[in-house]
């Protein structure tokens, strides 16, 4: 739940760039918080959630993995005030820990979950790469 006065603080308070890629309510919740607003988790609430099969496909979470490094390194670069600065740590750290990745997918390469996991890790870090270069991959694709 959000307080509508909360909402009122901010322009759209959805962007439209981010309605195309997704990614607009983190976004706006992370806006919100550098404007001062706290958050409260209850830890005894018990939610419920339906998995779709086709998101049990390794195909989707390679994709998601991509677009949450995308969208991640994308706020970044937008909060922070020196933005060049913070494409190029995207970059490189992306890089390094792309390669990191690399190494580690195919030490666990027998073992299919550490192996995966670190697979989507690469993944992930590609998609900070691909950010620091304008590149936002669009909602749709998943």
């Amino acid at each position: 739940m959000v307080k509508s006065s909360l909402l009122r603080t901010v322009d759209g308070p959805f962007e439209e760039p981010y309605g195309i890629t997704g990614g607009e309510d983190t976004k706006l919740f992370g806006l919100l918080r550098k404007n001062g607003a706290k958050y409260i988790n209850s830890y005894e609430a018990v939610t419920y959630e339906y998995v779709p099969r086709e998101r049990t496909k390794i195909r989707w979470l390679i994709l998601r993995a991509f677009k949450y490094g995308n969208h991640f390194a994308r706020r970044q670069i937008e909060f922070n005030k020196s933005k060049l600065i913070t494409r190029v740590h995207f970059l490189i750290v992306g890089i390094s820990y792309f390669v990191i990745c690399i190494v580690l997918s195919f030490v666990f390469i027998f073992n299919k979950t550490k192996g995966l996991n670190w697979f989507l890790k690469l993944v992930s870090n590609w998609g900070k790469v691909a950010a620091t270069f304008g590149y936002h991959r669009a909602k749709d694709d998943l």
